[in-house]
């Protein structure tokens, strides 16, 4: 078994290296393609390159069962995809940013959702190994973790890329991203090998633990997934996880468009919600992630549903006028507190949910659900400010965030069951 502070600094490690490319093509490309005169359509089509996140589970089940360069199981897989992610940001210093961006911009669509496949590649195994080692009442704190990290491998990314690029120029910058991602892949180097054909859980049976992975290792992909679907609740939690975050995807995803109305500049913007807001992340996934274990589950699901509901629904009043404008700065800390606690606990109740020996594809089918719920409800959002005005549009967000806590209230003690079993 990892070593906790080892086992704490590998996977900070490596949920920094998930979030430098998202960070970087959901935040920093589409500012520096406008900037260059890139047409809306190219970056528009920017969104689909989110797609490896959401489809991940398809091929989550190669991952829990071959391993690669005779590594243990983990190991091999996060090295060769933090590798290749590392490749891709070589290849993009390798031509000039007017080229990438003008005869090349086909291409460089191309470079950007490799890069996300191998980040999201990198995610199953990081969160198949967070499942296989770290104890259930550690996990809040590891998923405090794990949102933490993300959220620094995004500012990266994101943000410090744009604020590097006119000192550093393209190459270099794309360089000084490999070598942040060459530096969170090195730690994976120092973990301990399990001796059983990579899984790193340990039981206190050895022989049972044999026969476990001996009959993974006979079961075809299909029996995998049968497997999954077969699970107790299976359907009743996958209703869960899509609105469970489903008013935080509702509501947050008009935030900015409701800033621009109101006047605000860009500028503005990213120092609310860039620094303020991302700081705000990391002060909420702390405090979930220290609350999960004395709250209990259940409990904890419940509370910060219901706070999350409480801070949309202070957008709302903000937006109808209610509230004045120079409380904005104090609504935007408090939702992205909630949102990330709320997060804490929805990710660690998929943990407990995972299977043994399955947990690539168990935990990475949760969490694609997660994302297409969540991508679903932004993409409806719009719709909804037009119709209902910006006001209405939260109260409608805070409602279905009191509908996730109702449904966790009513099922409290079959949900207890699901992840206790």
């Amino acid at each position: 078994m990892l070593s906790a502070n080892r086992q704490l600094f590998i996977l900070l490690s490596l949920y920094v290296a998930q979030g430098l490319p998202f960070g970087f093509f959901t935040q920093a490309m589409p500012a520096i393609m406008r900037e260059s005169g890139v047409e809306l359509r190219y970056i528009g089509l920017m969104s689909l390159l989110a797609l490896p996140w959401a489809l991940k589970f398809l091929w989550a089940p190669v991952l829990d069962r071959y391993a690669v360069f005779g590594m243990p199981l983990r190991k091999g897989w996060i090295l060769l995809a933090n590798g290749l992610a590392l490749l891709s940001l070589l290849v993009l210093s390798s031509q000039p940013q007017d080229w990438w961006l003008g005869a090349g911009i086909v291409f460089t669509m191309f470079v950007l959702i490799s890069l996300n496949l191998f980040a999201a590649s990198q995610d199953i195994s990081t969160d198949a190994l967070a499942v296989e080692t770290v104890p259930a009442d550690k996990r809040g704190w590891i998923n405090g973790i794990q949102v933490s990290g993300y959220r620094i491998g995004m500012v990266i990314g994101g943000g410090a890329v744009l604020a590097w690029l006119p000192v550093l120029g393209w190459q270099y910058s794309m360089w000084l991203m490999a070598l942040i991602m060459l530096f969170t892949s090195l730690p994976v180097l120092f973990m301990q090998d399990d001796k059983a054909k990579g899984s790193v859980r340990h039981h206190s049976n050895n022989h049972e633990h044999d026969t476990v992975i001996e009959e993974v290792l006979h079961e075809s992909i299909f029996q995998s997934w049968k497997g999954l679907f077969s699970l107790k609740g299976i359907g009743f939690w996958i209703v869960l996880l899509i609105l469970y975050k489903a008013g935080d995807s509702l509501g947050t995803a008009m935030l900015k468009p409701l800033l621009i109305d109101r006047g605000y500049e860009l500028q503005d913007i990213a120092l609310i919600i860039g620094t303020w807001g991302v700081l705000a992340g990391f002060v909420g996934a702390f405090i979930g992630g220290i609350l999960v274990k004395p709250l209990g589950r259940i409990r904890a699901l419940i509370l910060f549903a219901v706070l999350q509901s409480i801070s949309l629904s202070l957008y709302g009043l903000y937006a109808n006028g209610v509230l004045p404008e120079s409380v904005f700065l104090s609504l935007c800390v408090l939702e992205h507190v909630t949102g990330a606690m709320a997060t804490i606990g929805i990710f660690t109740v998929m943990m407990d949910y995972c299977r043994e020996q399955h947990a690539g594809l168990d935990y990475s089918f949760q969490a694609c659900i997660v994302v297409i719920g969540g991508m679903s409800m932004a993409a409806f959002s719009g719709f909804s400010v037009e119709a209902f005005g910006y006001g209405w549009h939260f109260v409608i967000a805070s409602a279905l965030t009191v509908l996730a806590a109702l449904v966790v209230i009513w099922r409290r003690k079959f949900i207890a069951g699901l992840i206790e079993s």
